[in-house]
């Protein structure tokens, strides 16, 4: 099943949300299985329960940038058959109007990425507690992200605040080394290439730390190495990147 299909819902006639849909389709494929988590870690356990038991309403996962909410909730929503899961990535949502939430509480499940883009602004929260009513009517779940959790946003309606914590709420730990580098390992072979321990080294110490811009560096390296037709070595690096 196409991707972009699971994200789209019975609101597909909005043209906003379909082009934002469709852009996502360009993101690498997220799987709960190639998630990055320290030894030991009962994240995708956790989230996977949360999915076998429809009586759980809200799972919150809290964090610092890059630490894998979004490639977390993604991952959940392609978990579901054509209109039954939504991604939402409040990132983008927030320049739109909060109209864009009617009808979405008719999906199984919503993934809402970034929630903290929309505390504070009324008519948003307005719009989030609603729709998290209609959802729990219908049954249907949320898998909710933000860099706080949901006690410790700064939310203008208490009421929403409480329903946000309702369930369980977990935090990611941020990412060190060891576990950007197996990040990176798994992107690079998602792009169909191999990198070098002294490659993957010399990018690790000099690339951004979040994971949208190690994702699009590899991209950046994909494209060049084919087009150049050249190895992908530390002096290749470095001349597409200037570092």
């Amino acid at each position: 099943m196409d991707s972009v299909d699971r994200r789209m819902s019975n609101n597909s006639n909005n043209s906003s949300l379909t082009q934002l849909a469709l852009n996502l389709s360009s993101n690498p494929s997220a799987e709960l299985e190639n998630y990055v988590e320290p030894d030991g870690g009962q994240v995708v356990a956790t989230v996977r329960n949360f999915l076998a038991s429809p009586a759980e309403t809200i799972l919150f996962i809290s964090g610092e940038g890059a630490t894998g909410k979004t490639h977390l909730l993604l991952a959940a929503s392609q978990l579901y058959e054509t209109g039954e899961a939504f991604y939402l990535p409040f990132t983008e949502l927030i320049s739109m109007d909060p109209a864009v939430l009617e009808g979405l509480e008719h999906c199984r499940l919503l993934c809402l990425d970034d929630l903290d883009r929309v505390a504070g602004h009324p008519q948003w929260e307005e719009a989030l507690f609603h729709l998290f009513n209609r959802c729990q009517q219908q049954q249907s779940q949320w898998i909710a992200s933000a860099n706080k959790t949901p006690g410790n946003l700064t939310w203008h309606l208490p009421d929403l605040k409480s329903r946000l914590g309702w369930g369980i709420t977990i935090k990611l730990p941020a990412l060190d080394e060891v576990l950007r580098l197996q990040v990176l390992e798994q992107q690079a072979q998602h792009f169909g290439f191999f990198l070098s321990d002294e490659v993957k080294q010399f990018i690790i110490r000099r690339a951004p730390r979040d994971l949208g811009s190690l994702t699009s560096l590899l991209k950046k390296i994909d494209r060049a190495s084919l087009e150049e037709k050249r190895a992908i070595t530390v002096p290749f690096v470095k001349s597409i990147t200037g570092w």
